[in-house]
């Protein structure tokens, strides 16, 4: 596979702490004052993506993580949100991404953020991903078409594709 756009410098990873639990969190030379809720891995404006995923639920993947950040919001605080990491390419956030969600665990295994998959979740296929997804997406385009989708309000969908293009740009 030649260097593409997911060989570009351009991803980060992201933490989201509770500024209501304050406390100190490692992960080798990473260290937190308050309490990991959420980690993730982006590029342009995804960082953000949580926050207006809370405010309107019935648009959330992820209803634990949306209803903690509501509860920090409705305390009359912010999540504290920050890069951990900027300038890597997309294998460099995987992995760090990955590092820091298996340092802290799943929420379903009694972990501390409120993340559900353990990032980079295709991590061990990752050199043929780009590859499938574009195979899936070739396979699924009539089904997906933007068209069909409800105009009422945005899916996952959409916001998924215009984050990604963001990302392509």
């Amino acid at each position: 596979m030649s260097a593409g756009r997911f060989d570009q410098n351009k991803f980060y990873v992201y933490v989201y702490l509770n500024p209501l639990e304050p406390g100190i969190f490692t992960c080798e030379d990473i260290a937190f004052k308050y309490k990991p809720i959420y980690v993730g891995k982006g590029c342009g404006n995804r960082i953000f993506h949580h926050l207006t995923e809370a405010k309107l639920p019935e648009r959330t993947i992820n209803p634990e993580k949306a209803a903690l950040i509501r509860k920090i919001l409705n305390s009359g605080n912010n999540p504290l949100i920050f890069k951990v990491k900027e300038g890597l390419t997309n294998n460099e956030a995987l992995t760090l991404e990955q590092k820091l969600i298996d340092k802290f665990g799943l929420t379903r295994e009694e972990g501390i953020p409120t993340n559900i998959n353990k990032g980079g979740a295709v991590r061990k296929h990752r050199d043929n991903l780009v590859d499938f997804v574009r195979l899936i997406f070739e396979e699924e385009k009539e089904r997906l078409c933007l068209s069909r989708i409800q105009k009422s309000r945005k899916s996952q969908i959409q916001i998924y594709w215009q984050e990604k293009q963001s990302c392509n740009s």
